[in-house]
């Protein structure tokens, strides 16, 4: 990361690669990723230590090492998030005219159930890779090779986006091809306990476009632990598998089986600052990379049902909110860093939207909102859950949280309910330990619930 005002560095051969940058302490070979963040090619060590020296320099992550798949998926099941019942309650709601990308290696655009679907915005991979085929079948298969080939959005059409870059794809791709949703179903063999700069630059461009949602799966490995950070040697802890699954502004998805179970092998939270990481699990008996497919689909399917509803795409923030406000407690009650706010429930957050159980809004600095809720006779549990987008922290600082928000709600008869909050304390048994009720300083997500709620105005 280098300042603001570039007037220590001279830049040559600026072609949309690799660019020459000079200073006082040495020059580099670089790659410019955003205003004041560069890709350096480093060959030696000695290099190394001179750019960490470099006073012009405000912060270095480590080696970037290649992304890998992270499963191969054997087989389907729609019906443990009940997706597979959605074209039945919601038929005008299956992502048509909607364009979603697919980060990773390419799929093959011939496949029977994608052929003819297909968008090329010039930044796939020249590699074509069966794991991506999956990926793409999940999201949006037209069912025509079997029935395991239905995927949950089977009408939209599908792009591709080579994941050698890690960083953010271009702006103005997202928004000259009006692509809303891109699923990140890859990561790292090793955890990255951090907030870096590939963390900073996606919740930037989640600020930049609002409506802009990434879904990433949480990583398929569990049996590793941190080497560094606050959550150091904890063993089935804080091994997500990459720090650019640590923003705060995308959607981290775990797995579990179609009895509820997670596989000891998926990566867990908490993110390295102690925020709620994975947000929800899906389906994925083979890994998370299917579960985030999956839970991408059916994103698509709740902006396409806004849009039908609204006539314009819903933030990212929103969705969010009405997947987590819709999902299944799974796993230790109540919220825990395995299995997040829950398992999504498609039909339950379609129902959300389709019946406007939710409200926008904006909040400044210092000043407070309030929202009135009518609580019927009748109703088994209340969720209410606040969800907001946050600007970019500084990559390397010990906490990610900007704007803090802060939800309560008011029932009846008086009694003021604060949201559920874990213990972040880096021990096994803390982060187990049953949520209590405690204002948030950590995460972008809160929730307040409460079983057989008395009727009256909250």
């Amino acid at each position: 990361m280098l300042p603001g005002s570039q007037g220590w560095f001279h830049r040559f051969n600026d072609n949309g690669s690799y660019i020459f940058i000079r200073s006082e302490a040495g020059s580099y070979n670089a790659r410019l990723i955003n205003s004041n963040t560069y890709l350096i090619q480093i060959t030696d060590l000695e290099t190394y230590y001179r750019l960490i020296q470099d006073e012009d320099v405000t912060y270095v992550d480590g080696p970037i090492v290649g992304p890998v798949e992270e499963a191969a998926v054997v087989q389907m099941n729609l019906g443990v998030n009940y997706a597979n019942v959605l074209g039945n309650y919601f038929p005008e709601a299956q992502g048509e005219g909607r364009l979603v990308s697919i980060k990773e290696n390419n799929f093959d655009s011939t496949d029977i159930d994608l052929v003819g679907r297909v968008v090329d915005t010039g930044l796939s991979s020249d590699v074509i890779s069966a794991h991506a085929g999956e990926m793409a079948t999940i999201i949006s298969g037209k069912g025509n090779s079997s029935r395991f080939g239905l995927g949950v959005a089977n009408k939209a059409t599908l792009t591709s986006s080579d994941f050698n870059n890690i960083f953010p794809d271009p702006d103005e791709v997202f928004l000259s091809n009006e692509i809303t949703l891109q699923n990140h179903s890859y990561g790292f063999t090793v955890p990255i306990n951090q907030y870096g700069a590939e963390s900073a630059a996606y919740d930037d461009q989640v600020i930049a476009i609002p409506e802009l949602l990434h879904v990433m799966s949480a990583g398929n490995i569990g049996l590793s632990q941190s080497s560094f950070g606050k959550y150091a040697n904890i063993e089935g802890f804080a091994n997500i598998s990459g720090s650019f699954k640590q923003a705060k502004n995308v959607l981290l998805v775990g797995a579990i089986d179609r009895a509820g179970n997670i596989d000891l092998r998926n990566s867990r939270g908490p993110a390295y600052d102690g925020r709620v990481k994975p947000e929800l699990v899906a389906y994925g008996q083979d890994g998370t990379s299917d579960a985030a497919a999956l839970v991408s689909g059916i994103s698509l399917v709740l902006q396409d049902h806004y849009q039908d509803l609204h006539s314009s795409d819903p933030p990212a923030n929103l969705i969010k909110s009405i997947l987590i406000a819709g999902a299944d407690d799974v796993g230790a009650p109540g919220i825990d860093f395995i299995t997040g706010y829950g398992n999504v429930n498609a039909l339950s957050s379609l129902r959300i939207l389709e019946m406007n159980q939710f409200q926008t809004g904006q909040v400044s600095a210092g000043t407070n909102m309030a929202y009135e809720i009518e609580i019927p006779e009748g109703i088994g549990e209340l969720k209410v859950v606040l969800c907001w987008s946050d600007v970019a922290a500084n990559p390397g600082d010990d906490v990610a949280l900007v704007n803090d928000l802060d939800l309560s709600v008011i029932t009846s008869s008086g009694e003021r309910l604060l949201p559920w909050v874990l213990n972040d304390f880096p021990h096994p048994d803390s982060l187990t330990a049953t949520p209590v009720r405690k204002l948030d300083h950590l995460n972008t997500t809160e929730l307040v619930s409460m079983v057989n709620p008395s009727p009256g105005l909250y």
